[in-house]
């Protein structure tokens, strides 16, 4: 047998170590790349957090006790809660549920990021005694819209004296003597009695006032001094105090009276008016602190017109009257001749001025024979059509 050359040793070899490099190196190698033309990958997505903003309540319920004892001017307040911004620039209440004289005093507003504000509870003394509940969202304004914050719900306890009465445990041996039962007089509602004719100067204050009894027992008064009546009385500011009366007024009862040709508006403008029930207190009652009611009226000054106009020479002079309406409590004359004027104010020559009837007497420089035409400006500065008559020489 022949020993084989060096030279097919060597070739064996070699393919042997080539068939162990493609069956085990091969897979373990990696691809190797310039340095100045790396791949591209594609960015990986990674969501950016929001950043909160709104606004926040620092309670969702609040629950206070209001005592009628604490009123001012017809409301009670209490504690509400805070309200604080985080990027909102306004907000607003939005009740959940329909409400009347109760909830949250203070509706919306304007607020700087960062800033917080009071929200005040409060009811109206009208409202009988009891507990009020109800809720609303917290809207506030961010990017140019309103969005939904968060809700704050309400429980209004409203008593006389703020003090709540619980009942007695049963296991109490004796009973709590039972509070006297007496009346409650409150006035609801005060309007003018026609509101086709709204109050003008040179009419009178008529109004219809309602008044309830929130007490337990019926309201009366039994003293033949005062006719036996409850007795209401209106305020009008600038007028004298009017009253009118009924006879009772029962628990749980609304009753509606008439107040009738009392006083004449004699100015123009906003006049307060003041209704008090039981104005004399001979009613004794529950609480005599909420008997009173405080409103408002505009009083308007219509055009006056001149109804008769009557001339009476005298040695004296040329005196007049006039008569009409909504002349006002001042003001001046106006005196034509066709082709020039000559106004006299009261200061001069008027003796007397009221709303429908004013007496003076005629400049002593006026020539006769002429027919001249007056013309009255009442205090609001309107006027009347002029009324013209001839003046004897």
């Amino acid at each position: 047998m022949k020993i084989a050359s060096k030279k097919s040793i060597f070739l064996v070899i070699m393919v042997v170590l080539s068939a162990l490099f493609e069956a085990i190196i091969m897979p373990l190698s990696f691809a190797v790349y310039a340095t100045d033309n790396p791949p591209v990958s594609s960015p990986i997505s990674i969501p950016l957090p929001i950043p909160t903003s709104g606004i926040s309540v620092d309670t969702n319920s609040v629950n206070v006790n209001l005592a009628r004892v604490n009123a001012q001017d017809g409301l009670i307040y209490g504690p509400g809660f805070t309200i604080t911004s985080s990027g909102a620039t306004g907000w607003q209440i939005k009740y959940n549920q329909p409400t009347q004289g109760q909830g949250f005093y203070e509706s919306s507003g304007g607020i700087n990021s960062g800033s917080s504000a009071t929200i005040r509870t409060y009811i109206n003394t009208n409202k009988p005694n009891g507990i009020y509940t109800g809720s609303a969202i917290i809207q506030y304004y961010q990017y140019s819209s309103w969005h939904d914050g968060p809700t704050v719900q309400y429980t209004i306890t409203l008593t006389d004296t703020g003090i709540i009465v619980l009942p007695t445990p049963t296991s109490t041996p004796s009973a709590t003597p039972s509070p006297v039962a007496k009346p409650d007089l409150i006035v609801t509602q005060v309007m003018p009695a026609n509101i086709n004719t709204p109050p003008a100067v040179g009419l009178t204050n008529d109004f219809n006032i309602t008044i309830k009894n929130i007490g337990n027992a019926d309201a009366r008064v039994n003293n033949p001094v005062w006719d036996n009546k409850i007795y209401i009385s209106v305020d009008v500011q600038g007028l004298r105090t009017c009253t009118t009366s009924v006879n009772e007024v029962k628990a749980g009862q609304s009753v509606t009276v008439k107040l009738r040709y009392c006083a004449i508006y004699k100015q123009a403008g906003t006049k307060r008016v003041i209704v008090k029930a039981d104005s004399f207190n001979l009613v004794k009652e529950n609480n005599e602190a909420n008997n009173i009611y405080k409103t408002s009226v505009t009083v308007t000054m219509p055009n006056p017109s001149i109804s008769s106009l009557s001339i009476t020479p005298t040695t004296m002079g040329r005196y007049f009257i006039i008569k009409g309406q909504n002349f006002g409590g001042k003001g001046k004359i106006n005196l034509y001749n066709m082709s020039s004027s000559y106004p006299f104010t009261q200061a001069s020559i008027i003796y007397t001025w009221s709303n429908n009837w004013i007496y003076g007497v005629l400049p002593a420089y006026l020539a006769g024979g002429k027919t001249y035409g007056i013309q009255l400006v009442n205090s609001d500065g309107k006027s009347s059509y002029p009324v013209w008559q001839y003046l004897a020489k």
